[in-house]
């Protein structure tokens, strides 16, 4: 009995590692315990904290650079191990010149050495405890930590489960955001860093990617190390430089010393980041070689016009320990992924939620504060102990120094902020804010102007009851017309395990008589106030109509059916009114085909909704067919109209970049049979006077082509920075500045039968050809704008123009 008690009784020891000379602190020395696969390493200060679960045991404790020690661990051991190590000395070995440095040798050798042991890795499993620390430039901000379980799966990547959570009083745990699963291996053939997947110096081609170059070797014990210079080849791959450290004989990287290459590019906001990675690898005793910890530390730099932040530092550590290699995880982790891209998963007695992430999957433990809390203290022993100044931040910071605080920005815009917030009294703010706030969760406002309603005033009340069933009411009054316009709409919408929808609706109001592909109403609202031409005609629509919808979640395609009974009538210009030209007339509204159209529609979609103004490359494909007849609810109009939209984006280029280049392509088409009615033609957008946006003629400025059919397509390639990277002009580059190629050609048709009776109302916007352009960009000009320059191709003609920049 005394005997078995003394195998296996726990032990836990602490203490610094230091250099044996000069006594200095080896910070993230190793300390593993022999023959298992745990361990931890040191702070910045040296020091450690390890559990040993059984005793006696045997401690190693490494160092690049510096002889191993082992220290055997009995019952009787103090529990403070302080260690000195005695330094190697560096091996100054000539270096023979040749036309290959030795360390594309030695970096062939290792590569060919990793397929081979990697191809028999097929899980492993290991405790996590994650530190994440925020300052600015003076002081710690705050300090989150984690405890988790990593599972690697070479199908699946990693998954989390996150055990515990502990931070600072300025921070709630959903804020907590310390997490190993994004932590990168940088024996992984691709690494993702902050969105750029890229190229490790393992990868089977890296010596396509990089430059490698023996600096230096070093002895650990009777092992030499080569040190070994990284730098990229190629000014636009995502690459890394620094320095990688490789063991002779095993020829295996232990260690790197990597920070992302200038072919990494922040977009705007981000003025500048700086980061560095360094990771140490040990194969435990085996043929695997697995990370035993990262430290990423970075400086944040975020930069708008008027708006300068205070610079975010950060620093993570993470270490990896007690690894299961090749083992079937069913004990601590059943995972059944679902047909939602959602994952239920049973940890032991635990209750644990897991998100879907893109195939990345971290589970959250839902245990309170407390079990958090008492789990770090059971775990107390393996946790990387803190340094003094951050042992000193834990126990300062409260929950009054917030991030707001923290991070406050400077700038002019930011002063004229403060000024206003200094003149108001701050009782009666915070009285007003309230108010307006209690205001806006009930109704808002609805405002637009053109030149039939004139002013137009209205509320909208909207309520949503048990999470999808939504009613909304609407009532405005338009100055021009002395019309009051109003509606309601009652639905039912998908939600979570709810794949279809149903609505029923009616409205009284302004209509417009064709519909933009890419301007949102209040965008002509605001054009038309200011003086420029009316965009749209009008005509007054009494509507009542349902739909019900369909969602194949797994095809990220819907289905929806629906009727429409509408009256349609035409209305009359009722004002010229605009806030900067007297003399500005706009054009009558023309009459339309009055009457009652009552139709049946049926629309296809892939993918997400369409984002107006054409800011962002979409994925997205639409189908609408509409069929009206007098034998259907006695409509007055015969017709059967079918309209597509094809919105795709193209990755062409450096695709491992965050941005890579790529081709945004739409494509417009529609057509009908039987009589079409005015009020249904199609348009081809046209670029708002100077603002043209992708998607829009941008040498056809003020209004649209319209027709009974039309056709369409637009191409724009975004070169993004790439050129003035190509020419050496980094400046321009750092800045985010980009080239976009960009062309379109399109044309509507409308009959000669259908044109010589529309003369009798108004001119249409109708051009009997081919209107073709093409011209060049330059995106990004103080992160925000874009100037357009376009030649039109049909016709002579230059035009230039300005729009928002195209980011993503």
């Amino acid at each position: 009995m005394m005997c078995a008690s003394s195998v296996y009784a726990e032990k836990i020891i602490h203490g610094a590692v230091t250099d044996a000379e000069t006594g200095e602190a080896l910070p993230v020395a190793h300390i593993q315990i022999s023959g298992t696969r745990s361990g931890t390493i040191t702070n910045d200060n040296g020091n450690y904290s390890l559990e040993i679960e059984t005793v006696p045991a045997e401690i190693q404790i490494s160092y690049i650079g510096y002889t191993s020690k082992r220290i055997t661990i009995t019952d009787d051991s103090p529990e403070e191990q302080n260690i000195a190590l005695t330094p190697s000395p560096v091996l100054l070995d000539e270096v023979v010149v040749s036309s290959e440095d030795p360390a594309v040798r030695i970096m062939k050798e290792v590569i060919r050495r990793k397929q081979i042991w990697r191809k028999s890795l097929e899980t492993y499993k290991a405790d996590a405890y994650t530190r994440i620390i925020l300052a600015n430039d003076t002081t710690i901000v705050s300090i989150a930590e984690s405890i988790s379980e990593i599972i690697w799966e070479k199908l699946k990547g990693p998954r989390e489960i996150i055990k515990a959570k502990r931070q600072t009083d300025n921070m709630t745990q959903d804020q907590n955001f310390a997490s190993a699963r994004m932590v990168p291996n940088f024996y992984d053939d691709d690494i993702k860093v902050v969105g750029y997947k890229v190229i490790g110096p393992t990868h089977p081609d890296a010596l396509k990617y990089y430059e490698f170059r023996l600096t230096r070797k070093r002895k650990i014990d009777e092992s030499i190390i080569y040190d070994i210079f990284v730098t990229p080849k190629s000014r636009f791959q995502p690459s890394f430089v620094g320095n990688i450290l490789v063991l002779d004989e095993e020829y295996a990287m232990i260690e790197v010393h990597l920070k992302p290459g200038d072919s990494i590019l922040f977009p705007m906001p981000i003025n500048d980041l700086k980061v560095t990675f360094t990771q140490q690898f040990s194969s435990f005793g085996g043929d695997y070689w697995l990370p035993v910890d990262v430290r990423n530390e970075g400086k944040i730099n975020i930069k708008l016009p008027g708006i300068t932040f205070p610079t975010i530092i950060y620093r993570q550590l993470t270490r990896l320990t007690d690894y299961q290699v090749n083992t079937v995880q069913t004990d601590s982790l059943l995972a059944k992924e679902s047909s939602k891209g959602t994952i239920t998963i049973a940890a032991s007695d635990e209750k644990v939620s897991v998100t879907a992430r893109d195939g990345e999957n971290t589970a959250r433990d839902e245990s309170s504060k407390t079990r958090s809390d008492s789990i770090f203290t059971a775990k107390e022993a393996d946790i990387v102990p803190f340094t003094d100044d951050e042992e000193k931040a834990y126990s300062s910071i409260d929950s009054t120094m917030t991030m707001e605080k923290a991070f406050k920005p400077s700038g002019f815009l930011v002063r004229i902020l403060d000024d206003e917030d200094k003149e108001e009294n701050t009782d009666s703010k915070s009285a007003r804010n309230k108010g307006v706030s209690n205001i806006f969760s009930i109704v808002t406002p609805q405002l637009g102007f053109n030149r039939v309603d004139a002013f137009h005033f209205g509320l909208k009340h909207k309520k949503t009851l048990k999470k999808r069933f939504t009613y909304e009411a609407v009532g405005a009054y338009n100055t021009g017309s002395e019309l009051w316009s109003y509606g309601g709409e009652i639905r039912y919408d998908r939600g979570k395990g709810t794949p279809w929808s149903v609505g029923l609706g009616g409205e009284l109001g302004t209509d417009t008589r064709y519909s933009s592909h890419t301007y949102p109403e209040y965008l002509i609202s605001f054009r038309t106030i200011i003086g420029s031409t009316d965009y749209y005609d009008y005509y007054r629509n009494k509507k009542w109509y349902a739909d019900f919808g369909y969602r194949f979640h797994r095809f990220r395609t819907d289905i929806s059916t629906g009727i429409n009974i509408e009256h349609h009538t035409s209305l009359e210009k009722t004002t010229d009114y605009n806030i900067l030209y007297s003399n500005k007339n706009q054009r009558p509204n023309p009459t339309i085909d009055d009457g009652r159209l009552r139709s049946l529609e049926l629309t296809l979609k892939y993918g997400g909704e369409h984002v107006p103004a054409g800011l962002l490359g979409q994925k997205r494909a639409e189908i609408k067919i509409e069929h009206s007849s007098p034998d259907f609810l006695s409509s007055d109009f015969s017709f059967t109209q079918y309209r597509m939209i094809i919105d795709w984006k193209f990755d062409t280029f450096l695709r491992r970049r965050l941005l890579p280049n790529s081709l945004d392509m739409r494509f417009l088409w529609g057509t009908f049979t039987g009589d079409l009615p005015v009020q249904r033609f199609g348009i081809i957008d046209g670029a708002g006077t100077s603002f043209g946006p992708f998607g829009v003629l941008r040498s056809l400025s003020g209004h649209p082509l319209e027709g009974e059919r039309y056709c369409a397509l637009f191409l724009e390639h975004n070169f993004r920075t790439v050129p003035f990277e190509l020419f050496g002009l980094q400046w321009f580059a750092k800045k985010g500045w980009g080239i976009i190629l960009h062309g379109a050609a399109g044309r509507t048709w409308i009959s000669e039968k259908r044109l010589s009776e529309l003369s009798a109302r108004y001119r249409p916007y109708y051009y009997d050809g081919i209107h073709s352009e093409i011209g060049l960009s330059l995106n990004s000009l103080f992160g925000f704008f874009r100037l357009d320059i376009t030649k039109r191709l049909d016709k002579s003609g230059v035009f230039y123009g300005a729009g928002l920049a195209r980011m993503f």
